[in-house]
């Protein structure tokens, strides 16, 4: 426990360096991102494996699984053009708040039906004025699950249907999937002591193809259920 105390100390020391850097403006805030959520993870024990490809589009709504607080470092760690959609109180956790700001996330009070309805149509503001890549990635679940079993909140499609922006979906899973999880009455410390001592740790990402969305409900439906069924294959790199 004392070694995953002093790597847990050492990642959010880490956070806190990148952080610093970030107000360099020789330093490219994406390839920051990146650094140090390969860093991390490394530290952790995990290694990466992915499939598929991400879509070479300036505007995207990216939607996927959510088991863990990893999940947004692993997304980070394979696509650093994300900019996160998350609830309001991350604004004001120590560092980490300050952290989601400088890279662009977009808070919402989940809720309020008012924050609601102010983000999503900041959102689509953005995505019809904005010049320049902006791929907003979120979890429609709104919450952390091993089976994705709860219905998809529908906001992330309507916004992609009325601003014409395509969707991709990905799927993220873990070798140790319920030991990776945070969920039920899991503390992030406790949580971190258990992962540290695991081994040959491994998270597989898998992209799936892009659609443009014209049926809401039917669309949120596929997509959720691929997030379910799909299955990594074994990459050997």
């Amino acid at each position: 426990m004392f070694v995953g105390f002093l790597k847990t100390i050492y990642i959010f020391f880490r956070m806190l360096v990148y952080y610093f850097k970030s107000f360099s403006k020789k330093n490219n805030i994406n390839l920051l991102k990146q650094q140090f959520s390969i860093e991390a993870l490394s530290i952790m024990g995990f290694k990466i494996k992915t499939s598929g490809h991400s879509t070479l589009k300036n505007k995207l709504i990216l939607v996927g699984n959510h088991i863990s607080y990893l999940d947004i470092l692993v997304l980070l760690a394979v696509h650093p053009e994300s900019v996160f959609l998350a609830k309001s109180e991350v604004s004001q956790w120590p560092l980490i708040g300050a952290v989601a700001k400088k890279i662009g996330t977009l808070f919402v009070i989940r809720d309020s039906k008012n924050s609601r309805q102010d983000t999503k149509l900041q959102i689509e503001k953005k995505l019809l004025n904005h010049i320049g890549t902006l791929q907003i990635a979120a979890f429609p679940s709104g919450t952390t699950t091993l089976l994705e079993e709860k219905p998809w909140r529908k906001g992330l499609f309507e916004i992609a249907r009325n601003t014409q922006t395509e969707i991709q979906p990905f799927k993220i899973s873990y070798s140790h999937q319920r030991e990776c999880a945070y969920i039920d009455d899991d503390q992030l410390f406790s949580s971190l002591m258990k992962l540290f001592k695991l081994k040959d740790k491994k998270v597989y990402f898998s992209w799936g193809e892009n659609f443009s969305v014209n049926e809401i409900e039917q669309q949120i439906e596929q997509t959720r259920v691929w997030t379910q069924n799909h299955t990594h294959p074994q990459i050997n790199h």
